[in-house]
């Protein structure tokens, strides 16, 4: 399962998925311009 949230930038807002890795740490991936791009991104990368 992860975590979408949006995070400010120094030019306007960007949208940061937290997931957790296959050895059970905790990661943070950012830089997605929408919050469809990370949606798509940690379904498609993520393991529930």
């Amino acid at each position: 399962m992860a975590s979408i949230r949006r995070y400010k930038k120094s030019r306007g807002y960007g949208w940061r998925v937290q997931y957790r890795a296959p050895d059970g740490t905790s990661r943070t991936k950012q830089g997605f311009r929408t919050k469809d791009e990370a949606q798509t991104w940690a379904a498609a990368n993520t393991i529930d």
